[in-house]
């Protein structure tokens, strides 16, 4: 199973390489936002990212986060979670299949990525019966992580 990537250094070099190779700008904002998203698995929100922005010196409106995150999206370096609202990195292995599905802990927050798998060819046909074009996806599987079962198991012991 894939997950996000630990590494933050790594996900940041990769990160800023995909920005260079589609000849956009590698501002501050967008380094300092790299850094943040690529030290955490917990998706974050723009409010949250530019909490994290100020306490680092860093000036930025939010506005320019939530421009910079659908540019971030757009080149497949973050994900969006749609039931938290936050953004988490993606995992940027080369050759990497671009289908991700997500597990979301519902205690700690904590989102791990997961390849499709064998689901493309049920989305494919469940959408070809009903005569539907799917043009994109998102399927977040919630529940509880290991650790936070873990640790409550030990509580309830």
């Amino acid at each position: 199973m894939g997950r996000h990537q630990d590494d933050g250094k790594d996900f940041a070099h990769q990160a800023l390489q995909l920005l260079r190779s589609a000849r956009l700008r590698v501002t501050r904002q967008r380094r300092e936002l790299i850094a943040l998203l690529g030290e955490t698995c917990d998706p974050l929100n723009p409010y949250e990212l530019k909490d994290r922005m100020d306490a680092r010196g860093i000036a930025i409106d939010t506005v320019s986060i939530y421009r910079i995150l659908a540019c971030f999206e757009s080149r497949g370096i973050v994900h969006r979670i749609p039931s938290s609202g936050g953004y988490v990195k993606c995992h940027l292995s080369p050759g990497d299949d671009a289908c991700h599905h997500y597990l979301v802990c519902r205690h700690c927050r904590r989102v791990e990525e997961m390849p499709c798998g064998g689901l493309e060819p049920w989305e494919e046909e469940a959408a070809r019966r009903r005569g539907f074009q799917v043009e994109t996806h998102n399927i977040e599987l919630s529940g509880i992580c290991s650790s936070c079962r873990e640790a409550l198991s030990s509580r309830n012991a």
